[in-house]
């Protein structure tokens, strides 16, 4: 009985200490729970004070935003791979593009996602907002090269060409087979006389006036003897006469219409209007009025069917016209005798080999003030190749560019670095005195260059008008009934290049002609 009662004490006692034990244990992890359930409710009442005065918003999605994680965090799936193939970095991140594709990235190409490089043309996301990885960006660039090189294709090819063509000798250039010395020497007979470089408007030196330069443009009532000499010549051919009358008066207007006299010095007739037109010496316009006029020729029915009507529009004979200009232009010379002028440059002796040159010489022309002034020039060798380009800066404001033939404009011209002084001391670098020069109408392109000359081979006086002078065929007839090939066609204007190889193709011609007159003989169409 006593052995009983002492277990029972002993088991109380243990359970007792067991139970203070306990106690104590939990007492020591209360206080920092309940600090963290009091610092939550004060949270909460804080929350609750600032937004208890304002509406409910709701919860704005958060945008996607490319985070740059430490190459030593983790990043713990059991279905997600520790490493990419060709990266040592551990994979950090892992999404899927819009094609279903995955897209991961590792901790070595944070680079692309924090600092993204500023000189990569190519996009650093895909249109689901998927930051690409390396090998995506190095693709697409692969490929934005590629279509660079496709763009810049046709017009490497478009240049290269032009430069094969531009060094292509001229066809019965190699078919003569003649040293220049020689060529030199055959191509002399068709050189303009003296008489012929006045009469024609070259300008040329006066014994009166050494060293300076004249140019002799004939009156227009002079004309009126070669017209009524067509009239008398073919009087039994009436269709003749009345393809006469057209011709000139598509060229040159009606010498019979009775015009207003002009003034000695100031007016000066309108080449597009024929209306006069007050200008100074220097180039300032006195008259500021809009031309209207054609910029197309009075065109004759070729068929029995045609009727009469402009190469522009199909407007009549007495038609105002169809363009209009801001001012009246002028081409710098009056009828009469011009001058003397002192801005001319001669041509200086050579020596040795360089008196046999040949060059054929075009230029381009915008209208100014004091009439026509060259902005372009173009030189080639009778051979065909390019001899000398270049553009040019007009001295004096410019009233026309003359764009429909010179094919040149205002952004043209703002690319050239030359003057006219420029050009000067480059021509006559190379084109002496004894240098035989060729082109068609080149009375124009020496005015406009002021270089006195006198060694001309002019197309349209080699192969003369069927009605003779002053009646001359244009360039673009010239090549297309000998040479069997047009040029100057399309709305981009003239190519000074283009016609200078044609001036010279067309001498060529003829000299083969004369030298081999069995094997093709010349035909006057």
């Amino acid at each position: 009985m006593a052995l009983d009662m002492g277990i029972v004490i002993l088991t109380l006692v243990i359970g007792l200490l067991v139970a203070v034990l306990v106690w104590s244990l939990t007492k020591r992890s209360t206080p920092s729970s309940t600090k963290g359930k009091n610092e939550k409710g004060a949270n909460s009442k804080k929350e609750g004070k600032k937004t208890s005065g304002m509406p409910a918003k709701l919860p704005k999605k958060k945008a996607t935003v490319a985070v740059s994680k430490d190459s030593k965090s983790t990043f713990t799936h059991s279905w997600l791979l520790t490493s990419l193939k060709g990266h040592t970095g551990a994979i950090t991140d892992m999404d899927f593009s819009a094609n279903g594709k995955h897209l991961a990235t590792c901790a070595e190409d944070e680079i692309f996602v924090s600092q993204p490089m500023v000189e990569t043309p190519t996009p650093s996301e895909t249109d689901s907002g998927c930051v690409l990885s390396r090998r995506q960006k190095r693709n697409r660039m692969k490929k934005t090269q590629a279509g660079n090189k496709k763009k810049e294709h046709p017009t490497k090819t478009v240049e290269s060409k032009q430069r094969m063509r531009r060094a292509t000798p001229l066809k019965y250039y190699t078919r003569l087979q003649m040293k220049n010395s020689e060529l030199y020497t055959y191509l002399y007979q068709y050189v303009l006389l003296d008489d012929q470089l006045l009469n024609l408007g070259y300008p040329v030196e006066s014994s009166f006036y050494p060293e300076r330069a004249i140019i002799y443009k004939t009156p227009e009532a002079n004309v009126t003897y070669y017209r009524s000499d067509v009239r008398r010549a073919f009087r039994h051919q009436p269709e003749i006469i009345e393809m006469a009358e057209h011709l000139y008066s598509s060229e040159h207007g009606d010498p019979y219409e009775e015009k207003p006299p002009l003034s000695p010095s100031l007016e000066k007739r309108c080449v597009r209007c024929k209306k006069g037109f007050f200008v100074t010496l220097d180039g300032e316009y006195l008259t500021e009025e809009r031309c209207i006029y054609h910029w197309g020729q009075w065109k004759r029915p070729s068929s029995p069917g045609e009727t009469h009507g402009y190469t522009c529009c199909p407007g009549d004979e007495g038609s105002s016209g169809c363009t209009s200009g801001d001012l009246h232009v002028w081409n710098g010379v009056s009828p009469g005798m011009n001058g003397p002028f002192t801005d001319y440059v001669r041509t200086t002796p050579g020596s040795g080999s360089k008196i046999h040159s040949i060059y054929a010489l075009d230029c381009e022309m915008c209208y100014t003030g004091r009439g026509l002034e060259v902005c372009k020039v173009s030189v080639i060798s009778i051979d065909g190749c390019l001899v000398y380009e270049a553009l040019v800066k007009p001295y004096h404001r410019v009233i026309d560019y003359n764009t429909r033939f010179s094919g040149l404009c205002e952004q043209d011209l703002k690319k050239a670095t030359k003057t006219i002084n420029d050009v000067q001391r480059d021509l006559l670098g190379f084109i002496y005195s004894q240098t035989i020069l060729i082109g068609h109408g080149l009375e124009n392109d020496l005015r406009a260059l002021r270089i006195l000359h006198s060694v001309i081979i002019d197309t349209a006086v080699l192969f003369p008008h069927y009605f003779g002078f002053p009646f001359r065929r244009s360039l673009k007839s010239l090549v297309a009934a000998y040479l069997q090939r047009h040029i100057q066609v399309g709305h981009n204007g003239h190519d000074s290049f283009e016609d200078a190889r044609a001036c010279a193709e067309l001498v060529l011609w003829k000299a083969v002609c004369q030298l081999r007159p069995r094997h093709r003989s010349e035909h006057m169409p």
